[in-house]
């Protein structure tokens, strides 16, 4: 085979790679902007204070089931939180007096980087998403965290497949069979932390809404 015939296969199969693997990085893309998660820090890792934050979060859900209760966008759910930021804080602040604890309590509407997180019939992939963060007292305990839309937080793992109307059949499989593209969603990951530290979006993110 002569040398221009080889450059010329290796350059169609470097197409055909880059071409397959921005499809898959946009439907990655997609998954991170129809997912709200809400993100729960307690004071410390002392054993009160886990149990506490689990009491602050228990609490949320339950007071706040309604505010999701209904076929809402994406975009209509987060304008929602955003303007609820005051409700979920007096709700954390009330449980914390409750239960006999004085800290500070804060609420804010954010784009964070999280790790995977496995749920019973689907995996949630690492990545930057928008976040319901309640910050309890000094923050520096381990975190809590669910998705808050699609509203799969309480049982933790409902199935993804009855949001076809958010995901696509092709993101609900990648949801569904992350094994099959861990090489795929390792490459992509990469790259787009990459880009958020040459853009200056590798730390948590303060949303204006």
């Amino acid at each position: 085979m002569k040398k221009i015939d080889i450059a010329l296969l290796a350059g169609l199969v470097i197409a055909i790679i880059v071409s397959n693997l921005s499809a898959f990085a946009d439907k990655y893309s997609d998954i991170k902007s129809s997912v709200i998660r809400l993100h729960i820090l307690a004071n410390s890792d002392s054993e009160s204070d886990q149990a506490l934050k689990l009491k602050v979060r228990d609490e949320i859900l339950k007071q706040t089931a309604d505010l999701f209760d209904d076929n809402l966008s994406f975009d209509e759910t987060e304008k929602r939180v955003a303007k609820n930021l005051d409700v979920f804080e007096e709700i954390a602040r009330e449980t914390i007096l409750s239960n006999g604890y004085d800290y500070p309590v804060k609420c804010r509407l954010v784009n964070m980087e999280f790790n995977d997180r496995q749920y019973d019939d689907f995996t949630l992939p690492a990545g930057r998403y928008d976040a319901l963060r309640i910050e309890i007292g000094d923050a520096h305990g381990h975190n809590w965290w669910c998705v808050m839309y699609p509203p799969l937080c309480l049982p933790a793992a409902e199935d993804i497949e009855q949001y076809s109307d958010i995901f696509t059949p092709d993101e609900i499989k990648m949801l569904k069979e992350p094994g099959r593209y861990k090489i795929k969603f390792k490459i992509v990951e990469l790259i787009e932390k990459l880009k958020n530290f040459l853009e200056g979006k590798d730390k948590t993110i303060v949303l204006e809404k």
